[in-house]
């Protein structure tokens, strides 16, 4: 959604670096040496992006992207 318009307006800059491609801050930032936990979900408060998923999502991440296969 980073090249719609009223993506832009809304999350701005920031909003910008999201992504899973290989340019996008998370897959830039080095690894972390810590152990740490991801809670994913498949309901939310706010239904408009949901349908933007092909799978089970929070409206804002799908909950496959959240395992780490995906994000590093």
């Amino acid at each position: 959604m980073r090249n719609l318009w009223w993506y832009k307006r809304v999350m701005g800059p920031a909003g910008q670096e999201l992504g899973t491609d290989p340019n996008n801050l998370p897959k830039r930032l080095r690894p972390i040496h810590l152990q740490i936990g991801v809670i994913a979900g498949t309901r939310n408060i706010e239904p408009w992006f949901a349908g933007y998923f092909n799978s089970p999502n929070d409206g804002d991440v799908s909950v496959d992207s959240s395992r780490k296969k995906h994000l590093f």
